[in-house]
């Protein structure tokens, strides 16, 4: 079904130059925009891309949309109906059928009627326009808030949806990693666990303060050259670390 959007002017593509179309409506149709704040009429889009949309129908709206951003700085978007496009041929159908209803020929009562003195259509006009045109304004705004209202919720269940995945990945993350360090043997855990991991670890083992901070980076330092292959190893190529240390180190990780 089609749904209706606020689409970035700049995303959009029309086939038909501006030159077709009047430059003073144009610019009519720019300053009440700029006033209403939308267009009461919405462009008809197919989406040709992710951030991407060719216009179906309202080229006069997509050119005084353009307009009003070059007046105003802050109109970006216009209000648009975005079309699958599976269901384009039969938009476009419904377009021309519309269109064709709007300019077909008056009938013989319409010819008839046209006959109206011009006294009458001055005395009678006013009086049954003004209520009309109010009430479809009035079923247009309220149809454009409803299409509004609809297109937030649809926004906010997909940041819903979004965030769950999000918090399921990172648990899952969790999870998998908290599996993997808990299966290191402590000498692969001097060679393998990163700067802030052994600095944790080693922190659990009881190692104080600032000795903590230098034995961690002291143990980093001297494993760049070569991994550990023994305790022994590890005692005589790290700094400040002495044979003591490395007991109470073993035996901590041993129980994790």
């Amino acid at each position: 079904m089609p749904r209706f959007y606020l689409v970035d002017l700049e995303s959009i593509e029309c086939a038909t130059p501006r030159s077709q179309f009047n430059v003073q409506r144009i610019d009519d149709l720019a300053h009440n925009l700029i006033e209403t704040g939308s267009l009461l009429q919405p462009l008809v889009l197919e989406a040709t891309g992710p951030e991407s949309y060719r216009i179906i129908s309202g080229e006069e709206g997509y050119y005084a949309g353009m307009r009003a951003s070059e007046i105003n700085a802050e109109i970006e978007m216009v209000d648009a109906f975005v079309i699958e496009a599976d269901k384009v041929e039969a938009a476009n159908a419904q377009i021309r059928l519309m269109s064709g209803s709007m300019t077909s020929a008056p009938t013989d009562s319409a010819l008839t009627g046209s006959a109206l003195t011009d006294s009458a259509l001055t005395d009678s006009a006013p009086i049954n326009s003004a209520p009309i045109n109010n009430d479809v304004l009035q079923l247009l705004n309220a149809r454009i808030s409803n299409l509004e209202t609809r297109h937030d919720q649809d926004i906010r269940d997909l940041k819903v949806s979004y965030q769950k995945d999000i918090d399921y990945l990172q648990n899952k993350v969790a999870n998998i990693e908290g599996h993997m360090s808990s299966k290191l043997k402590p000498l692969d855990m001097f060679n393998q666990l990163s700067e802030v991991d052994l600095f944790k670890a080693l922190k659990k083992a009881g190692i104080p303060g600032k000795t903590l901070e230098n034995l961690t980076k002291n143990i980093i330092n001297a494993r760049k050259t070569s991994p550990f292959d023994s305790f022994t190893d590890v005692v005589s190529r790290t700094d400040k670390l002495g044979d003591k240390t490395m007991l109470k180190i073993i035996d901590t990780w041993s129980g994790f």
